[in-house]
């Protein structure tokens, strides 16, 4: 299971070096102030760092949380019944061709399906739920990934549109190849400490 998780984020790591090698492409053909149009591309990068992010966490815990006794079984919901920890028999009886087993990465599968990363906290929880240890190493990116969730947030709900109005304030907010390859960074040894631990 951990090679495929792997291999997972491995394919989406390329992707986002593709597409940071395309925005520097552009921009060694156009010095100056980069364009609107070419930060849509470090833009698309922040959302597909975090979705990578998010994409191995969820996995992690896809194969985790069945496996151990896990608090976070306990707000896990029956297959088809959304947001509802509470089940009887007759609501399992649906399911009594299912083994227990199937049933229970079935109905992971889906609680996960509804989930998100979108603070630390998130995260830490995520990690501890499938039995591992939110390390110091692990703390200490949580500034940088904190940033970039918040960054992604504005970008996905809010356009990435520029808050600030008037004269000197460009229409979008800026953002830096540097940041963006720092978040990559970042992600990338989350990932790197979480394996260090199976």
């Amino acid at each position: 299971m951990i090679a495929e998780i792997t291999d997972t984020f491995d394919s989406n790591h390329r992707r986002l070096n593709n597409l940071i090698s395309l925005y520097d492409s552009l921009r060694t053909a156009n010095q100056g102030r980069a364009s609107t149009a070419h930060l849509e591309i470090l833009r698309a990068s922040v959302v597909l760092t975090h979705s990578t992010m998010e994409d191995f966490i969820r996995s992690l815990q896809l194969w985790k949380i069945p496996e151990i006794d896990s608090n976070k079984l306990s707000e896990i919901w029956l297959l088809d019944n959304p947001r509802k920890t509470k089940f009887t028999f007759q609501e399992i009886y649906k399911h009594r061709n299912l083994r227990v087993e199937t049933l229970l990465k079935k109905s992971v599968s889906n609680f996960l399906g509804y989930q998100s990363y979108n603070k630390t906290d998130d995260v830490a929880s995520a990690i501890t739920s499938c039995g591992l240890e939110v390390t110091d190493n692990i703390k200490g990116l949580f500034p940088a990934l904190g940033d970039l969730m918040e960054r992604r947030h504005h970008i996905v709900h809010q356009a990435d549109k520029n808050t600030y109005v008037g004269s000197g304030h460009h229409r979008y907010k800026s953002l830096n190849l540097n940041t963006v390859k720092h978040w990559i960074y970042s992600v990338d040894k989350l990932a790197e400490y979480i394996i260090i631990q199976l």
